[in-house]
């Protein structure tokens, strides 16, 4: 029964990619929330009874040091900040709604979102519970391996045909997903998406997953069929890649057709009679370098030939030129660099275990859109939902040791599944074809991952995972890492976790001595043209101070509800400085004068004393419960007004919190 819900969910993944906070991302969350409970018992009962597979497999090794670092990277940055981000989105009384609130935006989360660095690594855990349990049933029943390859190569030939299908309007996929407003504009589909959300990540998926065409040739049919099966869909799949009008597609491409070609000729000569694996690949040397270039006339072929019968939404006559030019931008990375650079500077300022797992959206908000940020107004980003670079999204989120773990765990990979495939002399034939896939797949992630963000998609995470629990299950007990090694790795990376925490405190505490701003929205603008922030039941933000009078003065406005008047809080360091009965949905002029025990707090920002107050309100509202019309899901408690003759053009509606 296992064995079924992981293969199930292995041929649901490409019908589930899509951005997160989607649909499809909270499906395929679900599903493997589910199999992971199933799963996980079976796990720990091994791992209690004292299977030492973990630490003794150099892949799963890898793959623990992975998981360790996205745990780490939690503490303290953003540990602390999502304490503060929960408690300004919860009531001071118990409320069932605000709780269902908190918990939808949790598992739907937007990538820049602070509850989205905590989701990823709980998706990142479930990854790596299905890859173990994928490992497991492969020790405990050899064909498994097979199968988990065959059902990934099922799902690939579906999403291929469904995608060209779609491409050529024979069929509507607009019901699953909807085309990407960026590359596909006015909902025509320019770039092929098929059942993803986006073009690139489709791109990625049959980068990731075309390697397992090379289980065909462990099928009994004849050679000459075999290997038609498998040219059609390298040539199916270069004119998928060539639709998708991917870059990293384009390069990544041509290391997957070095090994299915060569795994074609070697077949043959082993067919033959031919005894050396590694003497059938020398032999097959040229044959290689000659088909790989061919698979690709042959794709251009055919796109050259659909442009001239207009099969294709540009212009017939401009044949293969805007597929040039789109190819000529592979060596410019102007439209990369600003991201890499923003992923650099962002893991400066966490350099041992990182600012948060898949944090990069939620920190360059923070740390370049933000006037308190360290790099604010350095880099604009568009589209910066990632650092568009698998690498530097880790370095930014880990830290250098979530880097170093995420290529330790891509080079055992590809090193141990070569060193065995081609060097195991009792590997039976479907065995080393398991294993040329597994390192073929990991080294495809390894070139395309500079040029997207591959774990930003959940089921992308997931099928690396897959092949991962594959590859560890294929070279389990022929290569060995020492108990003493093994100790030794877990405890340098536990030694950094205090180093990590200490760097991590003195590279924020020094920016201010005020505490840390939270709980509000960003500005907008009412009918009048005042400007307000929607803040949440508990927030801290910074307010004038009076040179003369030591007044704090502001303006706020309590959600209405059916609640008449609330009381408003204001403390400094958990000194009350003003409670205050107010009418809900109407605005109140507040202040108060600052006691001179509290004066230590005030400091200069911008020219002006400042001071920081946590403000708390009881009443609160979420629109979309409240208004029929609404779809606005945040929590709202009071506006708070922004004082005059400090307006600033912004634009309304924006419900980025800081």
């Amino acid at each position: 029964m296992n064995q079924v819900l992981l293969l199930a969910v292995l041929f649901l993944i490409p019908f589930t990619g899509n951005r997160p906070g989607s649909p499809q991302a909270f499906a395929i969350f679900i599903i493997l929330l589910s199999v992971a409970s199933i799963s996980l018992p079976k796990i720990l009962w091994t791992v209690f009874r004292g299977e030492r597979a973990f630490l003794s497999n150099p892949i799963l090794l890898a793959l623990l040091l992975v998981i360790i670092t996205t745990v780490a990277s939690l503490f303290p940055i953003p540990a602390v900040e999502l304490y503060h981000f929960v408690s300004s989105q919860l009531p001071s009384v118990a409320a069932n709604d605000a709780l269902l609130n908190l918990a939808q935006r949790f598992v739907n989360p937007t990538e820049d979102s602070l509850l989205y660095v905590l989701f990823s690594a709980c998706t990142l855990i479930l990854a790596s519970v299905f890859s173990i349990a994928i490992y497991q049933e492969c020790r405990r029943s050899p064909g498994f391996a097979s199968k988990c390859c065959w059902v990934i190569l099922a799902g690939l030939i579906i999403s291929l045909v469904a995608g060209l299908l779609d491409y050529y309007r024979m069929v509507d996929l607009r019901g699953l997903r909807g085309l990407d407003p960026v590359v596909n504009p006015n909902d025509i589909q320019f770039r092929l998406q098929s059942f993803f959300g986006h073009s690139g990540w489709f791109a990625e998926y049959v980068t990731l997953a075309i390697p397992f065409s090379m289980i065909i040739l462990a099928s009994s049919i004849s050679y000459t069929a075999r290997i038609s099966l498998i040219i059609v869909l390298l040539v199916v799949g270069e004119l998928v890649l060539i639709l998708t009008f991917q870059r990293g597609g384009w390069v990544s491409y041509p290391l997957t057709l070095i090994f299915v070609w060569a795994a074609i000729y070697v077949v043959r000569l082993i067919e033959k009679g031919e005894q050396s694996y590694l003497r059938a690949l020398r032999l097959s040397f040229i044959k290689v370098i000659l088909s790989v270039p061919l698979t690709v006339f042959v794709s251009l072929g055919v796109i050259s030939f659909l442009s001239a019968a207009g099969a294709l939404d540009f212009d017939p006559r401009a044949g293969l030129s805007k597929y040039a030019e789109r190819f000529t931008d592979i060596v410019k990375s102007s439209d990369r660099t600003e991201f890499i650079k923003a992923g650099y500077l962002i893991g400066k300022l966490h350099p041992v275990y990182g600012a948060g797992s898949e944090s990069f959206a939620y920190q360059y908000r923070k740390e370049f859109l933000h006037p308190e940020g360290e790099y604010f107004g350095e880099i604009i980003l568009p589209l910066h939902g990632s650092a568009h670079n698998v690498y530097l999204q880790t370095a930014a989120g880990k830290g250098l040791v979530g880097f170093a773990a995420l290529l330790a765990l891509l080079f055992c990979t590809i090193y141990y599944c070569l060193r065995a495939a081609l060097m195991g002399g009792d590997l039976s034939f479907r065995h080393r074809l398991v294993l040329l896939t597994c390192a073929s797949s990991a080294l495809a992630f390894l070139i395309y991952g500079n040029f997207q963000e591959i774990f930003y998609i959940q089921s992308l995470q997931y099928l690396f995972f897959a092949v991962i629990g594959v590859a560890a299950s294929g070279i389990d007990g022929r290569f060995t890492v020492s108990t003493r090694t093994s100790a030794a790795l877990l405890l340098a990376f536990a030694a950094l976790l205090p180093i990590h925490i200490l760097l991590e405190f003195r590279g924020h505490l020094p920016r201010g001595v005020e505490e840390k701003s939270f709980g509000c929205f960003d500005y907008e603008i009412d009918p009048t043209g005042a400007q307000y922030r929607w803040c949440g039941v508990r927030a801290r933000q910074k307010f004038t101070v009076d040179p003369q009078t030591s007044t704090v003065q502001f303006q706020v406005e309590p959600a209405a509800s059916e609640v008449k008047k609330a009381l408003f809080v204001a403390t400094v360091h958990g000194v009350p400085v003003l409670e205050k009965t107010i009418p809900t949905g109407q605005k109140a002029e507040l202040f108060f004068v600052l006691p001179p025990e509290l004066h230590k707090y005030v400091h200069e920002d911008t020219g002006e004393r400042v001071i920081s107050l946590t403000l708390s309100l009881g009443t609160y509202m979420i629109p979309a419960y409240h208004l029929p019309i609404s779809e606005d899901r945040r929590l709202l408690s009071f506006k708070l007004y922004k004082p005059k003759g400090n307006i600033q053009q912004v634009e309304p509606g924006n419900d980025r919190k800081s």
